[in-house]
């Protein structure tokens, strides 16, 4: 298995959109905006912004679509809005500190040999050494060493060891979904953009009950308008709402050209355009762990390639 110079670069720019719209997804939530709104919220700029390249598409060839396909959709589409209210309920009874490290490194470890045991994607021997070192540098950077102390205080036992099973837990469904998503742009060959739009608006549906919520006396139109573009959050939205698909849909390219093994983990090079524009931007200061985090990830990546 080779990793092409053109999948890398999809990648790469897949995770600066990544980082960049979690930026501003940190800055609403700063802001105090309900999560459920800002999400369902951005899920309609998403479905407005690329809807007319996806009307193309499918006004082409939506017939060739098969029932499989339409299957996978779903299924991807629930696996994401259980990820995300997953993610929401281990932040609630657990740690930060404890949920992230673990989604985010049990995710790309999880994905990866689901790919290659179920899509045969078997690394030579210096990718496997590659596919290590990004992953152990994801703990590192994502901050392990927050959960190696959390383990050494008995006291926080239950906090604890609730934030290992969400944290778990939502690493195996970020497996899931990668896997079903790389095999539908992979195997059956679907128009990554517009899988990745229709899964949306399946999401969107599904959470519209509770994000559509409001206040006795407010008209429903009055409403979305105010969800979608309220003032103090309408640059983040819109910033979320075309930079998150985006940042996925370049990732799910890299996919059609790339082992979903390798992709999977990459990916996650997001976290070092993340930590720079955390300290560009939100000046935060950044400590040597995730400096040495950051190289090893970069070392993984030279051996990959």
């Amino acid at each position: 298995m080779t990793l092409p110079l053109n999948a890398l670069l999809l990648i790469l720019l897949g995770a600066l959109c990544h980082a960049t719209w979690n930026i501003y997804s940190k800055r609403a939530a700063i802001k105090g905006i309900s999560p459920t709104a800002f999400i369902w919220a951005g899920n309609v700029v998403s479905l407005i912004a690329f809807a007319p390249l996806v009307a193309r598409t499918l006004w082409q060839d939506a017939h060739a679509w098969s029932a499989l396909a339409w299957g996978l959709i779903i299924l991807s589409a629930t696996l994401h809005q259980l990820y995300s209210v997953l993610l929401q309920q281990g932040y609630r009874h657990a740690d930060y500190g404890v949920v992230y490290p673990l989604a985010r490194g049990s995710g790309a470890l999880f994905a990866s040999l689901l790919a290659i045991v179920l899509l045969s994607e078997w690394p030579q021997a210096h990718q496997w050494l590659g596919l290590g070192l990004i992953i152990v540098g994801i703990f590192v950077v994502s901050g392990i060493h927050t959960l190696l102390q959390a383990m050494s205080q008995p006291t926080k036992d239950a906090r604890l060891f609730s934030g290992l099973r969400y944290g778990v837990a939502i690493g195996g469904l970020i497996a899931l979904y990668t896997v079903v998503d790389g095999f539908a742009v992979k195997r059956l060959a679907l128009p990554a953009l517009t899988y990745y739009w229709s899964g949306i608006l399946v999401r969107t549906l599904i959470i519209s009950p509770w994000a559509l919520q409001h206040p006795a006396g407010v008209s429903l139109w009055r409403h979305v308008v105010a969800l979608t573009w309220a003032a103090p959050y309408r640059r983040s939205i819109v910033a979320v709402g075309i930079l998150s698909p985006l940042a996925y849909w370049l990732a799910l390219l890299a996919a059609q050209r790339a082992p979903v093994s390798f992709v999977a983990p990459l990916r996650e090079v997001s976290m070092l355009f993340a930590m720079l524009l955390g300290a560009w931007l939100l000046k935060e200061k950044q400590p040597i762990s995730r400096i040495v985090g950051a190289s090893l990830m970069v070392i993984g990546i030279y051996f990959l390639i």
